[in-house]
């Protein structure tokens, strides 16, 4: 077994493990970061992915993305008694952590990794995608940010994507489920 493969295995072994009893009508995936910026896009690129597999409640998306500048409102867009998987891209202190996914219990501090300590806080878990490798001058941050590989951003997107649905299974439609066998109406 490969490295990669070990850790994706780990991963999606901590998201089933710590959330993947809570029903998935009662999550909201939260996802940050905007598509102008190549390794920011993580964030829209799993909620659009998400979104159009047919999970109901995703919030940021490439097409109405969650970004600095609106982030704060749309805290507000959070259902009541939702449990909020808030998925970001992450400028890592680790470069061991680098192509990593990250998951952790506790809320998701947006922009910290590039200077931006204003934004409210959000959720009670929080998947990263570790992007980029941080740096003290906050302008180099932003630049790294910009110019991570988007085929490595992707392959992020693909993992975490894979893992939420391995955690967090569709239920089927009674049409899909009669096309899985050939039923017609």
């Amino acid at each position: 077994m490969t490295t990669r493969s070990r850790e994706k295995n780990t991963f999606n072994n901590e998201l089933k493990e710590h959330i993947g009893d809570i029903p998935l009508k009662e999550i909201t995936f939260f996802c940050v970061g905007t598509v102008s910026c190549s390794g920011d896009a993580y964030g829209p690129k799993v909620g659009q992915l998400l979104k159009d597999l047919g999970y109901k409640n995703v919030i940021g998306t490439i097409k109405k993305p969650v970004h600095a500048g609106n982030l704060n409102e749309r805290v507000k867009e959070v259902g009541d008694n939702k449990t909020v998987i808030a998925i970001d891209a992450s400028v890592t202190t680790n470069p061991a952590n680098l192509g990593r996914l990250l998951f952790k219990k506790g809320t998701l501090s947006p922009g910290i990794g590039v200077g931006k300590n204003d934004l409210e806080e959000i959720g009670h878990y929080e998947i990263a995608g570790c992007v980029t490798e941080y740096h003290p001058n906050n302008e180099v941050n932003i630049e790294r940010l910009c110019s991570v590989d988007s085929g490595a951003v992707n392959e992020l997107v693909d993992r975490t994507v894979e893992a939420i649905i391995e955690a967090f299974p569709l239920k089927k439609t009674k049409r899909e489920k009669q096309n899985d066998v050939g039923i017609r109406n």
